[in-house]
């Protein structure tokens, strides 16, 4: 690495540091720098500590570095004599975790706020050591896992961080080097058969040990014999076995939230059964002597339930969504875009009805890509939503007309909470409103559609027995037009060699249009909307007027989403 102390911010950077320790600094060498060739340094400066200048004894000197983009980046500061987890901050290297400098300064003085921070971080009480070990608490157990290990094991749990020991149900997916947890058999087996996973007949079984604080890294298990013995006496035993490892989960109250951290213990070989023929033979406490020495492996977590998932635990309308039913009929490039979007947004159970098939003019605007060819898009769509989010609770797909569903099928449309049409036929979304309207309770609908080339869109929710009709003429035509377009124009095109006729449209406005129905729909089933009312998407304008198409006087502005009541003319 070639170290270059060339260039102004380098001679303003100096001069701050005679002037903060005259004679107290000194440029580093390429031999130094190269030791940080991670991050790209370009030159560096070691600085003599003063006497008593940090409550961090160790600390003799620091490093002051800047990479091949500063100024353009931050100035990093390094304590060479600290380790990880020696200090609060304290990433691999010595580096320390700084508050960002203000950009707008001079490279001298974004090294002297810099310096400053450092300062702060070293100075910490020990009271103040201990709150930022366990707000860090997480942070500091993942920075472990990989300096420890290229590839660790990474552990999935499916219920979220509750302050409580609890008997918890694993899984092993040993080709990913993955291991999936949850407290209840049924969601492990719903997860496994959403992401195409093989079940097994039976689940094997560990522990979760809630601590009653936040370990500092000091405290961190090394060994199997630190692991049990945060267990009560025998917790653990008969959940051992030879030749497999065992996954075992951590859980703290932190001032940021509630986390998990997790290890693996080892797989004690099989020569090491000494005279018994089965494995079942051995007495669990003799596996704890023989395995209590050795070395653990700390993992990685990643939490996959739909609270953190889909919100973060910051979304109070989860625990309400993942339990909510949506009915999709019309799975095409406006339903299965509102399709995402509703299971990235929490929604825990679809029904999904479709009768065509994907062909490669579809993949252009579609969710589903070119491995999808051929088949039926509701499936494939409900087999790309179960593999994307596991979590999900139910997804039912229907290779079929809603004209042609069996009782079954409409029973389950039935006890959906609100049923979405999404640019089907005038026909399907009459049948769908005659449907719903004989029910003694139906589902809220909500029609949706895009008018030519996707520059304006509809979200229509009917509530009760409110019905379609009166938007439309006897021909199924939008009286509720927001664009009028010439016969000259050609809105819809043939496709060569067959009678099917598309609409010349890309991905990027039918996504505004996906994402209005979206809003629409989490707004009805969160209360928010509790009245049928339509919302319309205004998009670009004056490409209205480009491609030879009338704005309609309510198409008076760009980019605006407009609320009107229902049925038209209604105040």
């Amino acid at each position: 690495m070639l170290v270059d102390f060339s260039g102004s911010d380098v001679e303003s950077i100096e001069r701050t540091l005679e002037e903060a320790r005259p004679g107290g600094w000194w440029r580093l060498g390429a031999g130094t720098v190269k030791e940080f060739s991670s991050f790209q340094m370009r030159a560096g400066w070691a600085l003599r500590a003063q006497a008593d200048q940090f409550a961090a004894a160790a600390v003799d000197q620091l490093y002051v570095l800047i990479d091949t983009a500063f100024p353009a980046s931050e100035a990093r500061i390094v304590a060479p004599r600290l380790k990880l987890g020696d200090w609060p901050h304290i990433e691999p290297g010595g580096l320390i975790c700084l508050r960002a400098t203000s950009w707008a300064a001079s490279p001298g003085d974004r090294v002297r706020q810099a310096l400053a921070y450092a300062e702060e971080v070293l100075n910490l009480g020990e009271a103040e050591r201990a709150t930022e070990f366990a707000r860090e608490f997480a942070a500091y157990w993942r920075q472990f896992v990989s300096a420890e290990a290229n590839s660790p094991p990474l552990f999935i749990t499916l219920m979220p961080p509750r302050p409580a020991d609890a008997e918890v149900f694993f899984v092993q997916l040993h080709q990913r080097n993955v291991t999936v947890l949850s407290d209840t058999e049924d969601s492990l087996r719903r997860w496994l058969r959403n992401s195409g996973e093989p079940t097994p007949r039976r689940f094997r079984r560990t522990r979760l040990r809630w601590l009653q604080e936040a370990w500092s890294p000091s405290e961190f298990p090394r060994r199997v014999g630190d692991v049990l013995g945060a267990f009560d006496p025998g917790a653990l035993t008969d959940s051992l076995r030879i030749d497999e490892s065992l996954p075992v989960l951590f859980g703290a109250t932190t001032p940021t939230g509630n986390v998990f951290v997790g290890v693996e213990l080892p797989a004690l070989p099989r020569q090491h059964l000494k005279g018994f023929r089965a494995s079942a033979k051995v007495p669990g406490k003799l596996l704890v002597m023989m395995t209590a020495g050795r070395n653990i492996t700390r993992c990685r977590v990643e939490r996959g339930d739909p609270a953190w998932v889909h919100g973060r635990d910051r979304d109070s309308q989860q625990a309400l969504l993942v339990q909510k039913r949506i009915g999709l009929v019309g799975c095409g490039a406006l339903g299965s875009a509102l399709a995402q979007q509703l299971a990235q947004m929490g929604v825990g159970n679809f029904v999904l009805l479709d009768q065509d098939n994907l062909t490669s003019a579809n993949t252009s605007r579609h969710l589903l890509g070119a491995d999808a060819l051929g088949t039926n898009k509701a499936t494939a769509v409900a087999k790309r939503l179960q593999r994307d989010f596991p979590d999900l609770n139910s997804v039912v797909a229907f290779p079929a007309r809603f004209q042609h569903l069996s009782q079954t099928a409409l029973g389950q449309l039935a006890r959906c909470d609100l049923v979405v049409s999404a640019g089907i036929d005038w026909a399907g979304d009459v049948a769908l409103d005659a449907w719903r309207r004989v029910l003694t309770t139906p589902p809220v609908h909500l029609c949706t559609w895009a008018e030519e080339f996707a520059l304006a869109g509809h979200a229509l929710a009917l509530f009760g027995h409110d019905s379609i009709v009166p938007g439309f003429s006897a021909d199924g035509v939008p009286i509720i037009r927001l664009t009028d377009w010439p016969t000259t124009v050609q809105t819809q095109i043939i496709e060569a060699g067959c009678g099917d006729f598309f609409q010349p449209h890309g991905v990027v406005d039918l996504t505004d249009c996906a994402t209005l129905a979206a809003r629409l729909t989490i707004d009805v089933l969160t209360s928010v909307t509790t009245a049928s009312c339509r919302r319309v998407w205004l998009g670009n304008r004056s490409e209205v007027e480009r491609l030879g198409g009338v704005p309609r006087p309510d198409f008076d502005v760009a980019y605006t989403r407009k609320v009107f009541a229902w049925p038209p003319g209604a105040a």
